[in-house]
């Protein structure tokens, strides 16, 4: 195989390396320390995860569980976009995180983005952060 043979591909290469580096195609999903579906938390202490995370928003108590519910909206900036004549309103949204606590650990964690339940999870994880240290 010669050079020149290679020579026409070469830009086209590099765009195509340039495009995946810029849009994050080739990297795929990005989970946090938390993980994409918090599998970090999974066997945290309940009051360990209370001081990491704060006040769960609701609390249901059974005699062998408990679930914490937490719910994290999205920045204001996130749901609104510059245009050439002004801003323009984005859809709400935000992540319901549901716990489940066994024996006093995390032993389920379900988190729910809405309106969309297949959009990014990054509310919900950032609920948790402190709990990743």
């Amino acid at each position: 195989m010669s050079t020149a043979s290679i020579k026409p591909w070469g830009p086209l290469l590099f765009g195509l390396l340039g495009i995946c580096a810029l849009s994050d195609g080739c990297v795929g999903l990005r989970a946090g320390p938390i993980g994409v579906n918090g599998q970090a938390l999974i066997g945290l202490t309940e009051e360990r995860l209370r001081t990491c995370a704060g006040a769960p928003l609701r609390e249901v108590s059974q005699p062998a569980s408990t679930l914490l519910v937490y719910y994290r909206e999205a920045a204001m900036f996130e749901e609104s976009f510059g245009g050439s004549k002004g801003s323009k309103r984005g859809y709400h949204h935000g992540c319901w995180t549901t716990i489940l606590v066994e024996e006093s650990r995390v032993t389920g964690v379900e988190f729910r983005p809405v309106p969309d339940p297949d959009a990014d999870s990054h509310e919900c994880q950032e609920i948790f952060v402190a709990c990743a240290s």
